[in-house]
């Protein structure tokens, strides 16, 4: 073999590593992301392989020189080159395994040294980006090398560190599959203890592997989220967020199960939550990111797209909520103007996943969600789509008749409720708010929403018949409303409601 230099860096094993194919689909990446220093980097070290530049060499031709100041930026972008590796572990975690390969070939070949270099740069890079499965293999050809060669003492010590790594692989899998055995009891209707389940994530929250830390972290925040909403933006959680935020920003490299989308499911949980406000310069930010995300991760590809639902979902709630009192007006579409193409981009999008039959076998649930905000969007683009909003709904609540809607029920009757409002159809709103209060008669439903529609029903029966009965009670909800703190929203949609057919604010606050 070649004299290498003394130090080898992280990111030259990475990249010596990389089979063809994973090489060029982590090049490919850099490339999409505009990853300029980064790619000149990879492509400096592959080009040298099977040497190795020295590290100051290395900085020279990145920079032209290694100054002190040179060579700082320089390992900073040899961390940062790394740490882009996350394209690699969300779509290809065992993109290390085929390394395994030339270890074998190398020794039946004769060739020892080459064996051990590459075995022990596939052990150093596995403990770092934690691909426990990698890690196992190389842990177990270097002992089972150290004791034919009578190394006992190192032999020893590397049995003793690979049961570590295989308790760290097992505490990871407990995690993930007692998160999932408790979503399973819940949606089977059976009571579990949610606080003796946060306490057991909790205890693995310093634990010394990150990905167990991000899990246990994030097993905590679902859990909230689901089982405990009304805590989800108080200050304890919200801690929580950043503090997950921060986890998975300084280890994006860090490798979980394929198929397996953690960043999307947190940030999901994240930005979904009630404090969440697409008016916001940042959140909006962040929810073009997820999106990025999304198109990111490979693996969709093959499945229904739940995170591109996630954010169909986040965006057509937002909207819902702040133009649903405004499609009774004339002027309408001025008001939504600077909406309207983001509306149809939606609303195609929901239409592609709608048109994908294939998917209603198994994700049935997932697919009436669709269709609801498919109903929803459609309403809220007015015009000549409100009554074809209005039939996919309808549809909806006669063809999944069977089905658990709780949870969107209210969501389904608000669209209705808006729609019928809006073409004037107030013997219609009459007749679904009948229906609305018998499905919910049991059920929990979002306060809002329920507000919402009782505004609807109160002032379409005041406008059929005048009495003044329903002022009273457009009244008394008014006063639910300010009472419950729902003032952003439901006062305001019925104050606009009031105003636009002016009825006497007095009635308001009488």
């Amino acid at each position: 073999m070649q004299q290498q230099p003394s130090e080898i860096l992280s990111i030259q094993k990475f990249v010596f590593l990389l089979d063809e194919f994973h090489y060029t689909k982590f090049v490919s990446h850099l490339r999409n992301i505009n990853a300029g220093l980064p790619l000149k980097l990879t492509e400096a070290i592959r080009k040298s392989l099977p040497a190795f530049d020295s590290p100051d060499a290395l900085c020279k031709k990145i920079y032209g020189g290694y100054t002190e100041d040179q060579r700082k930026s320089f390992n900073q972008l040899s961390y940062h080159t790394i740490k882009l590796s996350y394209y690699l572990a969300w779509n290809y975690p065992g993109y290390l395994l085929p390394s395994v390969q030339w270890i074998q070939q190398a020794v039946n070949e004769g060739n020892f040294e080459k064996a051990n270099q590459v075995a022990n740069f596939l052990l150093s890079t596995s403990e770092r980006v934690e691909d426990y499965q990698t890690q196992v293999i190389a842990l177990k050809f270097l002992s089972q090398q150290a004791f034919l060669m009578k190394d006992f003492t190192t032999g020893i010590k590397l049995d003793r560190t690979l049961a570590k790594v295989c308790e760290t692989e097992m505490a990871l899998n407990n995690l993930i599959s007692t998160l999932r055995e408790l979503i399973h009891l819940s949606l089977s209707g059976k009571k579990v203890d949610i606080k003796k389940k946060k306490d057991f994530f909790l205890s693995f929250h310093k634990h010394i592997s990150p990905s167990v830390r991000i899990y246990s972290k994030y097993a905590i925040l679902y859990l909230t989220y689901y089982f405990d909403p009304s805590e989800f933006s108080e200050a304890p959680v919200l801690a929580l967020i950043k503090d997950i935020e921060k986890e998975l920003a300084n280890n994006s490299f860090v490798i979980f199960p394929f198929l397996f989308d953690i960043s999307g499911s947190f940030n999901f949980l994240k930005l979904n939550s009630a404090s969440a406000d697409l008016e916001n310069k940042e959140y909006r930010k962040e929810l073009r990111e997820f999106s990025d995300h999304y198109q990111e991760v490979e693996f969709w590809k093959s499945y229904l797209n739940l995170p591109k639902i996630f954010v169909i979902a986040i965006k057509a709630t937002h909207y819902i909520s702040k133009y649903h009192y405004y499609l009774s007006r004339k002027d309408y579409p001025r008001i939504i103007e600077r909406e309207i193409t983001d509306l149809k981009n939606l609303i195609k999008e929901c239409e592609e996943i709608l048109n994908n039959k294939q998917w209603e076998k198994y994700y049935r649930v997932d697919m009436m969600s669709v269709l609801m905000l498919y109903g929803g969007l459609l309403i809220l683009l007015g015009g000549d789509n409100i009554k074809k909003g209005i039939n996919q709904l309808e549809f909806l609540l006669t063809s999944y008749q069977q089905m658990n809607l709780a949870g969107s029920i209210d969501s389904i009757f608000l669209c209705l409720m808006s729609g019928y409002f809006a073409l004037k159809q107030y013997d219609k709103c009459t007749h679904t708010y009948t229906r609305y209060y018998k499905a919910t008669s049991k059920t929990e439903v979002y306060e809002t929403n329920d507000l919402n529609i009782h505004s609807y029903y109160y002032l379409a029966q005041w406008l059929v018949s005048n009495r003044d009965q329903y002022l009273g009670k457009l009244q008394a909800n008014y006063k639910r409303i300010l009472e419950g703190g729902n003032e952003k929203n439901s006062a305001r949609a019925l104050e606009e409601l009031m105003e636009y057919l002016h009825i006497s604010t007095a009635a308001k606050t009488a």
